[in-house]
């Protein structure tokens, strides 16, 4: 949704929130709005560790509770900044600009966000912006190219099949790209393609692909960053 020109400085994510369509239909607990609007709070006092604990208990509500509504994107997007903007805080830099570009993947208007009243670790995340996926990588996915060996998977967990989801008996895939860097640690992702699910499906993707471990790319036997191409699906046990 459009945002509007003549945000304030006080006018932040949570003032983004509250004009969301979720928001708006009054599809958002009262409970979630409180907290929130209390880890905004806390930002604004450098409480980190606090804010990061009530951002990611609403992300993970809303990914049970929300199912495949669309509309539920803009605030999951809000929440998933909101946490992105306390790991920074904490000086987790990886974590926060991983989960600061989940949020982008989730509502790019996330970019149009005012976070002066959050600090400078906010205000470098805030210059983030999604890379662009070439057509070479999404052609090859995974497979070697260039005289490049592809980078190998060494710790992969399974994501987290949301409730509200598998009660409805819903399925879905994820394709998401990301640099896989010389540490073997995936960064900047995009999600490309995303079939079933919504926004909640989205968000797990990319948080169960954060905690993925590679060893890297190599060519000529030296560790080299690529872009890789996974697909992370979610289906229902029967």
């Amino acid at each position: 949704m459009p945002l509007k020109a003549h945000l304030g400085t006080a006018a932040l994510l949570l003032a983004l929130a509250a004009t969301a369509p979720l928001l708006a239909q009054n599809l958002l607990p009262a409970h979630w709005k409180a907290e929130l609007r209390q880890a905004d709070k806390n930002l604004r006092a450098q409480q980190w560790q606090e804010a990061g604990k009530k951002a990611q208990r609403v992300a993970n509500e809303m990914v049970d509770n929300v199912g495949t509504r669309i509309e539920a994107a803009h605030s999951l997007a809000v929440a998933t900044a909101l946490l992105a903007i306390a790991e920074a805080g904490l000086g987790y830099p990886d974590e926060a600009e991983w989960l600061w570009d989940s949020a982008l993947n989730l509502d790019p208007s996330i970019a149009q966000t005012d976070v002066a009243g959050y600090g400078p670790a906010a205000a470098e995340l805030r210059k983030r912006s999604l890379r662009t996926a070439n057509s070479a990588e999404l052609r090859h996915g995974d497979k070697n190219i260039e005289g490049v060996e592809r980078p190998l998977i060494i710790h992969q967990t399974q994501p987290d099949y949301p409730e509200a989801m598998r009660r409805l008996g819903v399925s879905g895939a994820v394709v998401i790209s990301s640099i896989i860097g010389v540490d073997g640690r995936p960064r900047q992702p995009l999600i490309v393609d995303a079939q079933g699910g919504g926004p909640a499906l989205k968000y797990v993707a990319l948080d169960t692909l954060r905690q993925w471990r590679f060893e890297p790319a190599k060519k000529g036997g030296k560790p080299v960053a690529v872009a890789y191409v996974v697909t992370v699906n979610f289906k229902v046990k029967k």
